[in-house]
């Protein structure tokens, strides 16, 4: 009677289904991912300077203070921004000029930061100083507090990205890491996400490990006519609680939206004696339903085999496409891994040879597993950063014997010997589309069951993918549905 069954489908970084018949799911999509950092070179400070005493100016440490200037490349109006204001015991103050009490000030990290600005404009400035506590070991953990510090010109905060010398990234002097799944759990889990059912206090975890980004509703017994008032606050990858609010202020049910993979915890205040907080319920979307008790989530580890999970993006500015692989477990639990984007890694462990043409010197890799199609666009470097034929850059070319070509200006290694040294110590690793696709066989799984009618589904990977399901319907869910909608409608 299988091809009776209602099935229903869902593709996403984090599943919620309300109108599962609590089953083995029928089948299960992974797609892969791939995630690199690129920067525009817009991150004027250098953290290296602020690693080394001998920077500062330490004149006024009987104030508390170490002063580390930052030139401006030429006068104008600057930007200071950190990820966030904390009330912290270590100082991080901006100002336009050298001395304590003078000037523009804005405090990014004091006693009283919290709630504070993450941004300062100076105009016309020749120079900005940054104002820290009197110890190296402080000062480098302020700047994890805050989460770290970007100067730019203009007088706009835009988002953080890594000091890269002025220029774009990845590069040979800035490579930025290729980041691919290579280790897949599946979790499932009932409606209510939280990590714990009652609390005798009022500051608790909620959900410890990282949630996928999205719109969550945490809901419980004590609302603002209890006195209770509370804020939501991150957990970061590392278990670390960060003293940022995500809901401030607020009261159950609070609506909680994170844009990216974070654990979540509650600092809440205004109850007396007993602290006793009952009916605890984290639940994917933004509205407040029923009671259900926590249900923890049940994972599944699928063995990739040392293969990874990749994803590419096709390098052209008009209609680029995408490429992934995909994890594809059926209903017996049968795992396949659809590979298309292949991997090499280039480290001076096997003979490499340079070549001249009369614009640049080169050096051809051709990978062990899957060769690259001629001429594609679809590659991706940790290195290099633009594909063509011009030095510090990269292609892909040959025919159909198609290798990966790596190209630098004339005379930059006298030989062979110097080439393979440099790869050496600076690897390049490249992510390409294959000129055919191969399917893997990865062994047997047991499949995993939605546990109720409102079940969530997500896969944890350090990369977050899309992640697909085939489950059985709850018949009666899906007619009472209809019946409902009918009913609005008349």
């Amino acid at each position: 009677m299988a091809e009776n069954t209602l099935k229903g489908t869902a593709k996403d970084t984090f599943i919620h289904v309300d109108d599962a018949f609590p089953s083995s799911l029928l089948g299960i999509e992974i797609e892969g991912a791939t995630e690199q950092t690129t920067t525009t070179g817009k991150n004027l400070l250098n953290p290296e300077p602020l690693k080394n005493e001998s920077n500062f100016d330490t004149s006024q440490s009987g104030e508390g203070f170490y002063v580390y200037e930052f030139e401006a490349p030429s006068a104008g109006d600057y930007t200071v921004s950190v990820k966030q204001a904390v009330k912290y015991a270590n100082y991080l103050m901006v100002s336009d000029k050298p001395t304590f009490r003078a000037g523009n000030q804005t405090w990014f990290s004091h006693l009283t930061a919290v709630g504070g600005a993450t941004s300062a404009t100076f105009k016309n400035v020749n120079a900005i100083y940054l104002y820290f506590s009197t110890s190296i070991a402080a000062i480098q953990a302020t700047l994890e507090k805050v989460g770290w510090i970007q100067i730019e010109k203009g007088s706009t905060a835009t988002a953080y990205e890594p000091y890269t010398g002025g220029k774009p990234s990845p590069s040979h002097e800035y490579p930025q890491e290729i980041s691919n799944i290579s280790k897949v759990e599946l979790k499932v889990a009932g409606k209510n996400l939280a990590d714990v059912n009652e609390s005798n206090s009022v500051n608790f975890i909620l959900h410890k490990e990282p949630l996928p980004a999205g719109t969550y509703t945490f809901s419980c017994d004590k609302g603002r006519s209890s006195g209770f008032m509370f804020n939501v606050k991150p957990i970061d990858a590392s278990g670390h609680r960060v003293e940022k609010d995500i809901a401030g202020g607020t009261t159950s049910p609070c609506t909680i939206t994170i844009t990216e993979p974070m654990g979540l915890f509650v600092s809440g205040w205004g109850l007396t004696a007993p602290y006793g907080i009952g009916s605890i319920q984290l639940e994917a979307g933004s509205k407040a339903t029923d009671f259900e008790p926590t249900s923890k989530p049940k994972a599944t580890q699928i063995d990739l085999k040392g293969n990874e999970l990749c994803s590419l993006v096709e390098n052209l500015d008009w209609n680029p496409k995408t490429f992934k692989d995909e994890l594809v477990i059926d209903s017996g639990g049968n795992v396949s891994l659809i590979k298309r984007v292949f991997t090499a890694h280039i480290d001076g462990s096997e003979p490499i040879w340079t070549s001249n043409t009369d614009k640049f010197q080169y050096f051809n890799y051709t990978p062990k597993t899957v060769r690259p199609i001629d001429g594609s666009n679809a590659i991706r470097s940790n290195r290099f950063g633009k594909v063509s034929r011009e030095p510090w850059n990269f292609y892909v070319a040959g025919g159909s014997n198609a290798a990966l070509f790596f190209t630098f200006p004339l005379g930059t290694f006298a030989n062979a010997d110097e080439l393979n040294e440099w790869l050496s110590k600076n690897p390049i690793d490249v992510n390409y589309l294959g000129v055919e696709s191969q399917t893997i066989p990865l062994g047997k799984i047991e499949p995993p069951a939605l546990p109720e009618s409102v079940s969530n589904v997500w896969t944890d990977a350090g990369v977050t993918p899309r992640t697909g399901i085939e489950y059985t319907r709850d018949v009666n869910i899906v007619v009472a549905n209809l019946e409902s909608a009918i009913a609005s409608i008349s």
